[in-house]
């Protein structure tokens, strides 16, 4: 993944930004929050004004801020409506022209919103985005402003190295768990409930849910048809199958597909079958540990965190609190030498990238004459620190190096951070629970939990949400014998929910489902309510896992062996490269087309080879719920040790951190609708 040419749908997202920059010269431009977070990691926030455009905003923003600017231009995740944010925004605007590019086809658009193709549709194949510029001159009140609306490919992806994006637009949608059955079922008929999400059908999911998988299928169409490549679908899990489908039976899919001129493989994953490797501590890379420390950046970003510069200022840090200088960031776009340094700390060791960036360090000093001590031996913070600080002196050279500062600094700060023992704590919690659950003994481990969990006194070793962490991990990893402990551990389980009730106390918060509207607390009946409702999902995470057959993250030990565990992406990225035709497989195909159909059905009477990914020579994998900064670097090494002829290219929803799943997972509105519509 690291080194070479960018790869495609990185060359697509930075192409497509650039293309919306340079029509926005000399406009204000107005930015959602996932596009802006795309864009900081594609080009740069910097790209914007090089460009010529006059300011940046966010939208949605105050009617105000547009009632004296004549041209902007908007940039949005979203479809684009005729009521809330848009109408509200451009009703009360001065603008004279008005651009907006959204990164929701126009065939997206149709299908979300119901619109019916009238014969217009033979001659104007865009007839809804030219309804909506009518529209939007009726808003603007003048039948003489000028107003585009088109769609823009690419811009839902942040590259965050090479061979990995992300798509900040989807950074709340996880995918669906056994234990979401019971809402979906109780809008139906008892004759019509589904007895797994095996059975689902993309009709009888939430409308929100719904709309997101529409988008996200919508977002996959764009980047393959860009890429002029005819795919094979692939699946492991129940949300990836109905989004596999959804992109199989897209009318635009269908067209692509007969005249595309490339291949490709295209395989979705659950992130829910494999939540142990999403909230363990386990990555070894220096990346991990800065993401996991270090505040997050403000303005809404879901990745990229906020580094303390104050040390290339003379800002005195005892006068003036950090907020007085703006922070900065790791995200990395250029240059190729800081972009070098990026991937290291992502894809190597933690102790080979320490020595990456002391080296860099004191060869941009060294290059710009400037008087350090060189050291060999261990790599400390202080060592580092004093090497960022010698380009203080010089304004110009901090400008010309400020991504290699700005990750030397984050790197001070992550060594430095008071949690960093508490994190080690956690990690080594980790690596008991995994052998302690060889005996398949849940209620002593839930007891175990509990005896460490930190009450209102101060004492013991973990808060409210490292214990959901850890009760996450185990419950994961034990799959279905969470499921069959019987009496003793709904006993295990109730004395632990009573320990986390008195532990939260009356002013603790985890994550937004545990506070109302205004910000406060909810009462002692709510708040039990909803700790009954975590351990029901818990179950429903260990009850994930059991649709796999073949694929194992949990290798029981024995007296000679410890126990192990697998990563299940690793073990999907292996059969999508091998050449074999598995005898039983997890990783299912998606049939689409009466040529599939064909096959399928022939299959019946004679020997016929299904498709492997391998047969294609692009594979790209896409998780459903995020990967970490530690599995990006697992695939990265699979694909070093195994050299295959293929190009390989990780998707996700967004980039983890453990403190991220939790509310992804236990939230209560996460079958409620994740855009606004």
């Amino acid at each position: 993944m690291a080194g070479g040419p960018e790869d495609d749908i990185t060359a697509l997202a930075r192409s497509s930004w650039r293309r919306v920059l340079s029509m926005a010269r000399g406009m204000e431009l107005f930015v959602d929050r996932p596009c802006m977070e795309s864009l900081h990691w594609a080009l740069g926030d910097a790209a914007a004004f090089e460009s010529g455009v006059i300011n940046v905003r966010p939208f949605p923003c105050a009617a105000s801020a547009l009632r004296v600017v004549p041209e902007a231009m908007f940039v949005v995740c979203l479809p684009l409506s005729t009521s809330g944010a848009l109408r509200e925004t451009l009703s009360s605007s001065g603008l004279h022209r008005c651009v907006i590019a959204t990164t929701v086809s126009h065939g997206a658009h149709v299908e979300i919103f119901g619109a019916t193709a009238g014969p217009e549709a033979e001659t104007n194949p865009h007839f809804l985005f030219k309804h909506l510029e009518e529209k939007i001159r009726g808003w603007l009140g003048s039948k003489d402003a000028t107003v585009k609306v088109l769609h823009v490919p690419g811009l839902s992806f942040a590259p965050v190295v090479h061979g990995f994006l992300f798509t900040p637009a989807f950074s709340s949608m996880s995918p669906l768990l056994p234990s979401d059955l019971g809402p979906i079922n109780s809008s139906r008929p008892a004759k019509k409930h589904f007895k797994s999400l095996a059975e689902l059908d993309v009709h009888a999911l939430p409308s929100g849910f719904h709309k997101a998988l529409c988008l996200l299928a919508s977002t996959m169409e764009d980047v393959l048809s860009a890429l002029d490549v005819r795919e094979e679908c692939f699946f492991v899990g129940p949300t990836a199958r109905l989004t596999a489908l959804k992109l199989a039976d897209s009318a635009n899919s269908r067209v692509r597909r007969k005249n595309a001129l490339n291949r490709a493989s295209v395989v979705f994953l659950d992130r829910s079958l494999d939540l142990a490797g999403a909230v363990a501590h386990h990555g070894d890379t220096l990346a991990d540990r800065i993401l996991d420390l270090l505040p997050r950046l403000p303005g809404g970003h879901t990745a990229d965190v906020a580094v303390n510069i104050v040390a290339l200022t003379s800002v005195v840090p005892g006068d003036w609190g950090p907020e007085v200088v703006v922070p900065g960031c790791i995200a990395q776009s250029q240059p190729a030498g800081r972009l070098s340094l990026w991937e290291s700390m992502m894809l190597s060791k933690q102790k080979e990238a320490l020595m990456e960036v002391r080296r860099q360090l004191v060869e941009g000093a060294g290059k710009a004459g400037l008087p350090i001590r060189t050291s060999i031996g261990k790599v400390t913070a202080d060592q580092l620190e004093c090497y960022v600080r010698a380009f203080r002196s010089d304004w110009d050279l901090c400008v010309s190096h400020a991504g290699l500062l700005q990750l030397g600094l984050a790197t001070v700060q992550a060594l430095r951070s008071p949690r960093a023992n508490h994190r080690d704590t956690l990690l080594g919690a980790e690596k008991l629970l995994l052998q302690s659950l060889r005996n398949g003994d849940i209620p002593k481990v839930l007891l175990q939990l509990g005896s460490r969990l930190q009450h209102s006194g101060g004492h013991g070793d973990f808060s409210p949400l490292d214990i959901i962490l850890l009760l996450t991990y185990v419950y994961s990893l034990s799959g279905a014998e969470a499921l069959n402990g019987g009496e003793e551990q709904e006993l295990a389980e109730a004395e632990l929910c009573k320990a986390l009730f008195h532990a939260l106390g009356d002013s603790c918060r985890l994550w937004g489902s545990l506070e109302d509207g205004t910000g406060e607390m909810p009462g002692a009946e709510e708040k039990a309510t909803w700790l009954r409702g975590l351990f029901v999902k818990l179950r429903g995470v260990a009850q994930a896992p059991s649709s796999l057959h073949h694929f194992r993250i949990y290798e029981h030990g024995d007296s000679t062996h410890q126990a192990l565990y697998h990563p299940l992406i690793k073990q999907v990225l292996n059969e999508a490269l091998s050449p074999e035709q598995a005898e039983r497989s997890d990783l299912e195909h998606m049939t689409s087309g009466l040529t599939d159909l064909l096959k399928t059905g022939f299959g019946m009477f004679m020997k016929v080879t299904r498709p492997k990914p391998s047969d294609h020579p692009l594979i790209i994998i896409f998780v459903v719920g995020g990967v970490t900064p530690g599995e990006v670097k697992l695939v990265h090494d699979t694909l070093m040790t195994r050299k295959p002829s293929h190009q390989v290219i990780l998707l996700s929803t967004r980039l983890l951190r453990p403190s991220d799943v939790p509310p992804l997972i236990f939230s209560d509105d996460r079958l409620e609708p994740i855009f606004d519509f």
